[in-house]
């Protein structure tokens, strides 16, 4: 059965009528609490030249609920089966028709001047594939002043797969949100989320094959808010699905296993070994190399900050005996 949009009466709506330059998909899946946010925010654009849909991936019906009674101007698509979350990013890629495409989840939060700047570098350059942008971090509810890229003004220029990779392998920075992305459609056509390129990692790899396709680049404006709370899936590391990606990685760049930003990498990683899945062995995997993780740790930051040497031993002390064992 195909997905179906319906206006506040219930009745079927025309997606081929007034259709604008840029579609913005937000991705929802049993998250009613934060949806409205999330709308709001999009409705609130300096630049109203986009078609917004609700794509509701949810298996209980508080989603359609609140847009029926909320939002009768958005293009509501209610998905007849509960789709994997990379098959619902597959579908939407699939099925979007606008040049560009935003697919924005459904717990973060546009600033006012997103699209209108993100879609004015884009159209700067027909080679840019997607751009994204800084971001905000929501702790919950609580907006804090913890920004995920270090500038907050000017663009950067990533030119292949293995340059975005490498953005990855920082260990002081971290990388533009992915719900963050404006894409080229004609750019992304074509590829999907795979999961056996890295699994809840794919969309690292997803971005390197479309930095393949023409560049991407970064707004350091922060101008989303990304939230982290107790549902999100990035509270959990898989190692041997990392390990997957890695091996896209080397497939698919020059990059390789001696390389001095794999080491750096694999330690970001393994310095939070206590978010391991507790179902499987990699936590013990971890546990055994941890030592040697917290040393490397140490290290370098008695090098980069000599003052901060003792709190990080305390930190690290504290976190590595207070984990169940």
């Amino acid at each position: 059965m195909q997905p179906f949009s319906l206006d506040s009466s219930g009745n079927i709506i025309d997606k081929t009528k007034n259709l604008k330059t840029v579609d913005i998909y937000i991705l929802s899946h049993n998250r009613p609490n934060f949806i409205a946010e999330a709308i709001d925010s999009v409705k609130k654009q300096t630049l109203q030249e986009y078609n917004l849909y609700i794509s509701d991936n949810s298996t209980t019906d508080d989603v359609e609920r609140i847009i029926r009674q909320q939002y009768g101007d958005v293009i509501y698509i209610r998905r007849s089966n509960s789709l994997s979350a990379l098959a619902h990013f597959k579908t939407i890629i699939e099925e979007s028709t606008a040049e560009f495409l935003v697919m924005f989840h459904d717990d973060d939060v546009m600033m006012p001047r997103y699209l209108e700047t993100l879609l004015g570098i884009i159209t700067s350059d027909n080679d840019i594939a997607a751009v994204g942008c800084n971001g905000q971090i929501l702790q919950n509810s609580r907006l804090t002043k913890t920004i995920l890229l270090q500038k907050t003004d000017g663009i950067k220029i990533i030119n292949s797969g293995g340059e975005l990779f490498l953005q990855y392998c920082s260990p002081i920075d971290h990388v533009a949100p992915f719900p963050g992305y404006m894409y080229r459609s004609s750019k992304i056509k074509g590829l999907y989320l795979n999961s056996e390129y890295g699994g809840k990692h794919s969309d690292v790899s997803f971005l390197m094959q479309v930095a393949q396709r023409g560049k991407i680049i970064w707004s350091y404006a922060p101008l989303i808010q990304y939230r982290i709370h107790g549902s999100n899936d990035s509270s959990t590391i898989h190692i041997k699905q990392q390990a997957s990606l890695l091996g896209f990685v080397y497939q698919n760049t020059k990059i390789q296993k001696k390389d001095h930003a794999i080491k750096i990498y694999k330690l970001k990683y393994l310095l939070h070994w206590w978010r391991c899945n507790k179902n499987s062995k990699n936590k013990v995997f971890a546990k055994r190399i941890i030592l040697k993780a917290i040393t490397l740790r140490l290290i370098s930051a008695y090098l980069c900050r000599p003052h901060i040497l003792a709190s990080k031993i305390s930190q690290l002390a504290r976190k590595f005996y207070n984990q169940p064992r």
